[in-house]
């Protein structure tokens, strides 16, 4: 967990976040209560308050900070991380980078040219700058106005607007343009866009050195004038000029004191054409030249290259690409080594802000002693943890998966192994399976098929008549198969499958499905985080398995919490299972639930059969696996006809019932036919027979 906020004192954070990791090994590998000894030696377990921070030294050198990656409120996991990308994916980054290496080569050579030649080309360059006469002006008000010396008066005005100005071209082989502002105040102020040419491409020779800058970029400069000192910019005319006028729009945001503007054209060589202030640095001679002078030329030369503005457009486009698909990339968080190991204390009273004396990195005294030749670092905690000398974790993670499968762990209190915990109600067998688990490899699958395929699992669920559940009430003797409510997720899981809503496909990024409308909103800060809404998927996204939806700490999905999922803040070995009605009206009304029922209904009358019996049968099979009795076939085929009767008296309601969801149905299907069947399919989820493992 990452925080978001201000800051964090770092010492705090390591201190929390390193107890919390072990905490968490100790419970999942161990079985065993170490909060405790945070702060003192465990009252009840042989584990002393030393014992905690030796097992802390292992996570303690971690370099983490606890501040994540939130800029512009993107979720990004805070470093260190594993990207893992597509192979697509990974072929696309490779063509991208390469080009953009080899053109950021090509750029070096083009920079490290020799600007010598050209520098003495623009010194001396003689160019013919020919005034336009304005045709016609016109523009935002107050309106411009022709004056003489074929110039635009352009009046003070605060505020955006534009002039749109005809002039008169004196030749068609004109190659650049060349604009200039004076006033005859003290000081005018221009703050001006962009220059558009009608029907021709505009492009500024050096918009650093005038007022004009790329309206694409959408940035704006502001300029001084004086009485003495006018402002030009000089643009390129990238396509030829059709005609003897040229009409241009200029976009300006701010003018503080009344101006004119003159327009010069010339039909000089483009590559010989430079602002005045270029002009005066080529003059300059070369040993008086300043180097941040003779960059500026160089950049200005580059800046009228084609091939140059090409390849910076080409590398920028390559940037924004990988940009893109390094967005895409997914990460996984992990945990790395400081490069010389962070000191670690006792805590006096688990306080961060009060070091006792400094520990190494240690296993519980009581438990064997990790091996000389194991590294004193995580990956030496992590061998010792599944070594055959560590007594615990085979024990504790076969009687997890026995808690999986039975709905209770041989010992039950399967987070606590210790002395407050309950002892094994099978000793031997905990013994034999830790043993053959370990044997075998740690082989997870092998370990479930050999619990599932013995005759204990395969029992009956049902209570037996000889008086076994009198005196085996619990089930702790195993007298009969487990019986327990499903997880929340495979509740919602199943639903979806019944209905043939469920996607199957593997992998990819978390999905948001249906949630009440505005209960995000109400937990989360929308002051400081308005983009933080709940924006609920569509398609694909409501019908993946529970195993994706989107899980925020502080706002779970509602239904999950009712059946009994756990927040996540912490590690939770076992799952508490309650029963309240709030979960009946879930399976009853959630969109989910209430989809999931119209289309299973859909299946019952299209893969049924023709009567309603059959289509009943093919429900009961589909969501309990079984044939209904006889009795129970004749309640509920009453029902569906009673609910027909009853839609077709009330087409509308019958309607509003199909409309829940998302995903319509076949229209094909008479509504009073569908909303019966749809009634019948949330009664058969809404059995207790259908959320329970029997």
């Amino acid at each position: 967990m990452l925080n978001e906020e201000g800051g964090i004192i770092e010492a705090e954070f390591l201190a929390e976040y390193t107890a919390d990791r072990v905490e968490t090994t100790a419970a999942v590998w161990l079985g065993q209560t170490f909060s405790c000894c945070r702060c003192h030696d465990h009252k009840y377990d042989p584990f002393t308050q030393r014992d905690f921070y030796g097992l802390k030294a292992f996570f303690h050198n971690v370099p983490e900070r606890g501040v994540g990656d939130y800029g512009s409120h993107i979720r990004r996991n805070a470093p260190p991380f594993l990207r893992l990308p597509s192979p697509e994916t990974e072929a696309r980054l490779a063509v991208a980078n390469a080009a953009l290496l080899a053109g950021e080569q090509r750029r070096k050579e083009l920079e490290a040219e020799d600007s010598t030649g050209w520098i003495e080309e623009i010194a001396t360059a003689k160019v013919d700058w020919q005034v336009l006469e304005p045709i016609e002006v016109a523009g935002s008000e107050p309106l411009p106005q022709l004056s003489g010396n074929a110039a635009v008066s352009v009046p003070a005005k605060a505020g955006a607007g534009e002039i749109r100005l005809k002039v008169s071209l004196p030749s068609r082989k004109s190659t650049a343009l060349r604009l200039v502002w004076s006033t005859v105040e003290s000081s005018a102020t221009l703050q001006w866009g962009s220059v558009k040419g009608e029907a021709i491409n505009l492009r500024p020779l050096d918009p650093a050195q005038g007022p004009l800058v790329d309206a694409d970029r959408g940035s704006r400069v502001p300029v001084m004038l004086t009485a003495d000192k006018s402002v030009e910019a000089m643009l390129a005319l990238e396509t030829p000029v059709v005609g003897d006028s040229l009409t241009l729009t200029l976009h300006w945001d701010d003018v503080t004191a009344p101006c004119t503007l003159q327009v010069f054209a010339a039909s000089s060589p483009i590559e010989r054409v430079a602002p005045s202030a270029i002009v005066e640095l080529a003059k300059i001679e070369p040993a008086l030249r300043k180097p941040e002078e003779l960059a500026q030329l160089v950049r200005f030369r580059l800046a009228q290259m084609a091939e140059f503005r090409e390849l910076v457009a080409n590398l920028e486009m390559r940037k924004r690409e990988i940009a893109s698909l390094e967005a895409e990339v997914p990460t996984t968080l992990v945990m790395e080594e400081l490069p010389e190991p962070r000191p670690t204390f006792v805590l006096r009273r688990g306080a961060y802000d009060k070091p006792a004396d400094a520990v190494a990195a240690a296993t519980p005294a009581v438990l064997p002693p990790l091996a000389s030749e194991l590294p004193r670092n995580r990956l030496g905690l992590a061998r010792w943890l599944v070594s055959r000398e560590n007594p615990l974790t085979a024990r504790v993670t076969v009687n997890r998966f026995w808690q999986q499968l039975f709905g209770v762990g041989l010992v039950r209190s399967s987070e606590d192994f210790g002395s407050q915990g309950e002892l094994p109600s099978h000793p031997e067998l905990l013994d034999w399976l830790a043993v053959t688990f370990q044997e075998s490899g740690w082989d997870v699958k092998g370990l479930l098929r050999l619990i599932v395929m013995s005759e204990t699992y395969q029992q009956s669920s049902r209570l037996p008549v000889d008086g076994a559940s009198e005196r085996d009430p619990a089930n702790r003797w195993l007298s009969r198969g487990p019986r327990h409510r499903l997880p929340a997720e495979v509740i919602r899981d199943q639903a979806l499958a019944a209905s043939g809503l469920l996607v199957a496909r593997l992998g990819g990024p978390a999905v948001k499905p249906y949630h009440p409308p505005g209960l995000y909103e109400q937990v989360v800060n929308q002051r400081d985080n308005p983009q933080a809404t709940y924006l609920q998927g569509k398609g694909e996204d409501l019908y993946r398995r529970s195993l994706y939806t989107y899980w925020k700490r502080s706002v779970p999905h509602p239904a999950m919490l009712l059946f009994d999922a756990p927040f996540r803040e912490v590690c939770a070995m076992r799952r508490t299972r309650s029963n309240t009605p709030l979960q009946a009206l879930v399976l009853l009304n959630d969109p989910t639930f209430v989809e999931s029922a119209r289309f299973l209904g859909q299946r019952m009358i299209e893969e049924g059969g023709e009567s309603t019996k059959a289509r009943v049968t093919h429900g009961m099979r589909l969501v309990l696996g079984r044939v209904p009795s006889s009795r129970e076939l004749e309640v509920l085929a009453k029902a569906v006809e009673r609910h027909r009767s009853d839609f077709q008296d009330d087409l509308p309601a019958a309607g509003e019932l199909l409309g829940f969801g998302e995903t319509r149905g076949d229209s094909q299907l008479h509504p009073a036919d569908l909303a019966a069947f749809t009634l019948l399919a949330n009664t058969l989820l809404n059995l207790d027979e259908a959320i329970t493992k029997e």
